[in-house]
């Protein structure tokens, strides 16, 4: 991890899979399943022909964990996607409100 930031918590997704329920509730944060859907991956190559719905690439991406974009940060009920250290170091500075 670059200097500067600190992890509370750290997931291999390839070797502790998301489940169908935590991919949709990121897609939620994320503003939709294709944002965290990585179009780079080369299994992504391999669905994208007969994957029609976003229920569907959830199933996917369940089972592949490939065709997850990462890194994914969680801070705050907001997410980051990607590696982008200055949309973390955003994320990372933003006080809760309540």
């Amino acid at each position: 991890m670059q200097e500067g930031f600190s992890v509370n918590e750290s997931r291999d997704l390839i070797r502790q899979p998301l489940t169908d329920e935590e991919i949709r509730r990121l897609a939620g944060l994320a503003a939709g399943i294709r944002q965290i859907l990585s179009t780079k991956s080369p299994k992504y190559g391999q669905y994208r022909d007969r994957v029609h719905s976003d229920d569907e690439w959830v199933h996917w991406m369940s089972r592949e964990p490939r065709l997850i974009k990462r890194p994914l940060l969680e801070h705050q009920g907001k997410l980051a996607v990607g590696f982008n250290p200055d949309q973390w170091s955003d994320l990372l500075s933003q006080r809760s409100s309540g």
